[in-house]
Order: C-alpha cells, then structure tokens, then sequence
C-alpha cells in the first residue's frame, strides 16, 4: 500500500469548491505509475482533497493480485 500527500494541486484547487474530489488525472496517472512498477493491478483512492476544503490531497494506493 502506498500513501502519497499532495499539498498543492492545481488540478484541485482549479475545482474548488466541490463536493467530490476532483484528482482525476493524478489519480489515473498514479496508478498507471505504480501499477508498471509493481507489475500488478493497482487502486487509487482520493480519501482528502483541496477542492473540498481538505488542506491537502490524499491518495491511497492498493496494490491487487
């Protein structure tokens, strides 16, 4: 599992306010990134987000079978 905080992300601050966060193209990128390296299916979760008013952005990465 990986855990990776962004503090400032202009994909999400751009997206201010909204309700659901709004990392898309980071969290795609993410696991594309960590699914190449750990050659398995990877997960990514946005838990905290700037757009909705979190002081950060927070992606949690499962890695699958």
């Amino acid at each position: 599992m990986y855990t990776i905080k962004i503090s400032d992300s202009i994909e999400c601050t751009m997206s201010k306010p909204s309700k659901e966060p709004s990392g898309y193209f980071f969290k795609g990128v993410l696991a594309g990134l960590l699914s190449n390296i750990e050659n398995k299916d990877v997960v990514v979760e946005e838990v905290k987000c700037i757009a909705k008013g979190d002081e950060c952005c927070l992606f949690i990465a499962r890695i699958g079978k």
